[in-house]
């Protein structure tokens, strides 16, 4: 089901999603100041997608939309 939606947005909107997500990671860690960055396991994508919103889509683990673009940002 998540590589559907993957597809449906396709790979410049998921690099796109991504970016921010990493931001968004790094930014958490910056603000609590823990001493371990740590990531999420998965992305909500509908947070960052305004089309997204309110379509109840389960969360993609971050290494399935990794893959669908091709292991680089």
């Amino acid at each position: 089901m998540s590589e559907v939606i993957l597809k449906s947005l396709g790979k410049r909107k998921v690099r796109k999603i991504l970016n921010q997500w990493i931001k968004d990671q790094v930014n958490n860690y910056l603000d609590y100041g823990t001493n371990n960055i740590s990531f999420d396991y998965v992305i909500y994508f509908d947070q960052y997608d305004e089309s997204l919103v309110n379509s109840d889509i389960e969360p993609i683990e971050y290494e399935q939309a990794f893959k669908f673009i091709g292991n680089k940002i």
